[in-house]
């Protein structure tokens, strides 16, 4: 039974008109998977230091265009007042243009720096925010999707404050975030896994009622047909991230056969065990 159904009103963007944009115009940098892991690592040996994971709802609607964009909207939303070839004035970043992305990480950004915290050269998707007594922010974010190092309870009330007064969002203890499972073990470790994902990949292939597989070995066998782009040297020896890519590529272009499909269904039988 559904408990909730959401709904989203999007940009169309394969018929947006060029903007005229460069990739360095429309591209939003996202965070390294190795920055997030390096996150955790710095400090979770630290007791005082609690990490939290935030949700900006409707994130891209919080940031303003930066370029003129008309649109029209469809018939069954546009006001009965309103002509049929009414056109708006976009004024929100709204989910599929072609640099909605941006506008947020912009907006997002800016933000943070007008209320100190400085930006790692090297990765654009982690601020920090450190006080003289020890107290300290670290912000490693991907896309909306924002994980939280702190120490220290007053430098803590006042940035939710701040935030309070430009966002909606959600707050919990990070023990989830970007299809991974976090568990922070009582010497302070974190414990990571990705049930959350295989769960997810399992529904797509609809075998999350299926047996599970004790190995990911098929009788099925990788060759050099499945990936033109390699060669013999540049084989690599059985993993499940190479058949999973193969996979991938074939299902874009349409070249996934039978055999290749019960090879990943083993793979996926296999995840199914170790979730």
């Amino acid at each position: 039974m559904l408990s909730k159904i959401k709904a989203r009103l999007v940009l169309l963007s394969n018929q947006q008109k060029a903007l005229g944009l460069t990739r360095a115009d429309a591209y939003s940098p996202v965070m390294k998977c190795i920055t997030f892991r390096t996150f955790l690592a710095r400090y979770a040996g630290d007791p005082e230091v609690n990490f939290y994971r935030l949700d900006v709802e409707s994130a891209y609607l919080t940031a303003g265009v930066r370029h003129k964009t008309l649109f029209t909207l469809p018939a069954r939303l546009r006001p009965k007042s309103h002509p049929v070839d009414s056109v708006y004035n976009l004024r929100k970043a709204l989910y599929g243009g072609t640099d909605s992305g941006r506008c947020y990480y912009d907006d997002y950004l800016d933000f943070h720096l007008s209320l100190g915290f400085t930006q790692i050269p090297h990765e654009p998707c982690y601020l920090k925010y450190a006080c003289a007594a020890g107290s300290f922010i670290m912000i490693c974010f991907y896309v909306d999707d924002a994980s939280y190092a702190q120490k220290g309870k007053d430098i803590w009330t006042w940035y939710l404050k701040q935030m309070d007064s430009k966002y909606n969002y959600y707050l919990d203890p990070l023990d989830h975030f970007l299809g991974m499972r976090l568990r922070r073990m009582i010497n302070g470790d974190f414990h990571i896994d990705l049930e959350a994902q295989i769960d997810r990949m399992l529904r797509t292939f609809e075998l999350h009622e299926a047996d599970t597989k004790w190995t990911p070995v098929h009788a099925y066998r990788p060759c050099n047909e499945d990936n033109p782009e390699s060669n013999a040297d540049k084989m690599l020896e059985w993993t499940i991230a190479y058949p999973l890519k193969v996979a991938s590529k074939n299902v874009r272009d349409g070249s996934l056969d039978t055999k290749q499909h019960n090879w990943i269904k083993q793979i996926m039988r296999y995840l199914k065990s170790k979730a």
